[in-house]
């Protein structure tokens, strides 16, 4: 496992900081972990360590998802104004603002959808 080496005495010490390494844990690693971590600091804790690493990957998760939202709704709002003020949106210019995966950017866009003077003009900027 590359989080642990292993001591003479053929036991497994942790190298570094375990915790700073969870986020790039495989099943492999997790499985590996177990037994070390029962064997160091007793069976009746690993509850609670699983229960952390739990917590840290679901906090992860709804993190990323809260993004992926955010970043969905600002571009659904970029088209819906570029829409309201143009009266129509070409599919290969929505696509390109739907494919936008950085939220500081549409949200730029999102300022700019309100000024532009055409959407060719718009279109440039997506470039």
């Amino acid at each position: 496992m590359r989080f642990f080496m292993t001591q003479d005495d053929g036991g497994s010490v942790f190298r570094g900081n375990v915790w700073d390494n969870a986020k790039e844990f495989t099943e492999t690693d997790y499985y590996e972990l177990v037994p070390i971590v029962q064997n160091t600091i007793g069976e009746n804790t690993m509850p609670t360590l699983v229960e952390i690493f739990m917590e840290k990957g679901i906090k992860q998760g709804l993190e990323k998802g809260m993004e992926k939202g955010a970043i969905e709704r600002e571009a659904k709002a970029i088209i819906r104004t570029l829409t309201k003020r143009f009266k129509t949106v070409p599919a290969p210019l929505e696509e390109q603002v739907r494919a936008i995966a950085d939220l500081e950017r549409l949200e730029k866009l999102a300022d700019f959808a309100y000024d532009c003077e055409s959407l060719e003009e718009f279109g440039k900027a997506l470039v």
